[in-house]
């Protein structure tokens, strides 16, 4: 069960303001990637969608979830082998603020708690599906359970099928299934000659 349109009586620039927080906005285009690795902040999307992703000192990394429009973002820094990035899949607005600020909106706005809550769940609900669909060894099944989620979380119902209103490129899609972009690709052109 996802909670991605939860929302807040009042604009976020509305309640920074009110109670004085430092905060930024980052305008984030379609493709761009931002490190998430200050543990003192919390990042709110206010719009579109971002793929954060684990990245290793190796360079190896692994998409955890997608953050979308309503939902927060913010991590204990354990100081271990890795840090956070996000690659904005559609062009997104990240509102950041202090997490110490963050806990002064929430005792002034009891609302923001359920927020928080509501986050949190969208995230575990994304990591838990992530982790079912890299679970499969065959690359196929992981593109199939992967356009699923997306089915699920953005698609448009229409009578002639299901439509997922964004485009996301076959590179963006083999990095989160963890499989090469010609291996997207041929498994695509296979599906589309079965249509």
């Amino acid at each position: 069960m996802y909670y991605n349109h939860f929302s807040l009586p009042v604009d976020w620039s509305v309640l920074v303001h009110d109670l004085n927080c430092m905060s930024e906005t980052i305008v984030i285009n379609k493709g761009d990637i931002i490190l998430l690795n200050n543990s003192s902040l919390v990042y709110i999307n206010l719009q579109g969608i971002v793929a954060i992703s684990k990245r290793y000192l190796s360079n190896k990394f692994i998409t955890l979830y997608l953050l979308t429009s309503a939902n927060c973002i913010f991590f204990i820094d354990n100081k271990v082998n890795y840090y956070l990035e996000g690659k904005a899949l559609t062009s997104s607005k990240l509102l950041v603020v202090t997490f110490k600020d963050f806990i002064n909106l929430r005792t002034h706005y009891q609302n923001i708690l359920g927020f928080e809550l509501n986050s949190l769940m969208v995230k575990l609900n994304y990591i838990e599906l992530f982790a079912n669909m890299l679970y499969h060894k065959n690359i196929r099944n992981r593109l199939i359970n992967f356009f699923l989620i997306m089915c699920k979380n953005f698609g448009l119902i229409y009578s002639s099928g299901i439509m997922i209103d964004f485009s996301i490129s076959h590179l963006d899609i083999a990095t989160i299934i963890g499989a090469s972009r010609i291996m997207v690709t041929r498994i695509l052109n296979e599906l589309k000659k079965n249509l």
